[in-house]
């Protein structure tokens, strides 16, 4: 975590304008911007046209 604190410290020197660091113990979690709202309706990917299946891996040697 030291590592990842010192390089995000380092890429931020680099910039003209960094953004603030959030707080010390702020929620990590992944919170939906305000206002946005689910998919409604929304259709799985279909596989491209002409596309064949994908074969299966074949076993470790």
């Amino acid at each position: 975590d030291e590592d990842r604190a010192n390089v995000i410290a380092y890429l931020r020197t680099l910039s003209d304008n960094p953004k603030p660091l959030p707080q010390p113990g702020a929620s990590a979690e992944a919170k939906p911007a305000e206002g946005a709202k689910p998919a409604e309706g929304a259709a799985p990917a279909k596989p491209a046209e002409g596309a064949a299946p994908a074969k299966p891996a074949a076993p470790a040697q």
